[in-house]
């Protein structure tokens, strides 16, 4: 009956061995920062593009707010190939896809 609750889930996965010590040394480049942005703008272009698809187009053509979210879904569109461009260009220059370079 122990094995449902928090305290199983505590006794299998304590909170201090969930997350690394440190860091590696490649973290810090700035190319992840724009790999993370490209992630980002993709859960936003998801998330805006199931809002626009269960409304219709008649509801993003008439309304202010409909205009505006199908306008932040084709700015995160953009955003997220222009992320994702800097982020490949960076990794291709780095030649991350080596092995020990990750």
């Amino acid at each position: 009956m122990d094995r449902k609750g928090p305290g199983w889930a505590l006794r299998r996965l304590p909170p201090d061995k969930l997350l690394p010590e440190g860091q590696p040394s490649y973290v810090a480049s700035w190319i992840y920062v724009f790999g993370m942005g490209a992630v980002a703008a993709f859960v936003y272009i998801l998330a805006s593009g199931a809002v626009l698809a269960l409304n219709g187009p008649t509801w993003f053509h008439a309304s202010a707010l409909g205009r505006f979210i199908n306008s932040t879904h084709l700015w995160s569109v953009e955003l997220f190939f222009m992320f994702m461009v800097i982020h490949l260009w960076g990794k291709f220059w780095m030649a991350a896809w080596r092995a020990g370079a990750c």
